[in-house]
């Protein structure tokens, strides 16, 4: 109301297929989901499954897009039943959805669930990156220090940064413009969890 220039990072403040007049600034989370299956398809996975804590979050929503999209292209089924929802991840409830639907790959919403994912497959037996795949969101702090290093994407920060700076300037000027949604590339950081015994090159 008060007319002050405003940029939006990661969402929008109204749903699709609604949009606000606010420019916006986000990663592309449907190509992080769509880098990771595609690279878990290289290493040999063919069941991949998705998990999260959340629902209808825009950006989860978007790397479960993402993933699917890559499966259908190599003219595998994403079933529905390949992603878990559970507010709580247990154990049991983790083991219960490997087996159950064969899974050779996991895909976390972030790194922080895919952390508490991985001490799970532990406990169960399982070996991240040699008997299940394992990838997460965001290459947080603790993706390097798991015991098996946590394949991840790193989302643009800075440049997210940069450029909601270049953009708020520019609304300044040219207050009367349409918004403007600018979307960046996220960047896909391969280790340990799911090289396995495959060894190809890492990042450090």
């Amino acid at each position: 109301r008060a007319n002050v220039p405003i940029v939006l990072l990661d969402c929008d403040l109204m749903e699709a297929p609604e949009r606000s007049s606010f420019d916006i600034v986000r990663a592309d989370n449907q190509q992080g989901g769509a880098l990771l299956a595609e690279h878990m398809l290289r290493q040999g996975c063919r069941r991949i499954g998705f998990v999260t804590n959340v629902q209808d979050a825009p950006a989860v929503s978007e790397r479960i897009l993402g993933y699917r999209t890559v499966l259908l292209k190599h003219g595998i089924n994403a079933d529905p039943a390949w992603v878990l929802y559970e507010q709580d991840l247990q154990a049991s409830s983790l083991k219960k959805f490997i087996d159950d639907r064969g899974l050779d790959g996991l895909i976390f919403k972030d790194d922080h669930l895919a952390a508490q994912g991985c001490r799970h497959l532990a406990v169960m037996g399982y070996r991240a990156g040699v008997d299940i795949k394992v990838a997460g969101f965001d290459d947080a702090p603790a993706a390097k220090l798991l015991g098996v290093p946590l394949t991840t994407i790193r989302q643009p920060v800075n440049d997210a940064a940069a450029n909601a700076l270049n953009l708020l300037i520019d609304r300044i000027q040219n207050p009367n413009q349409p918004g403007r949604t600018l979307l960046l590339n996220c960047e896909l950081l391969i280790r340990e969890s799911t090289r396995g015994p495959n060894r190809i090159k890492a990042e450090k």
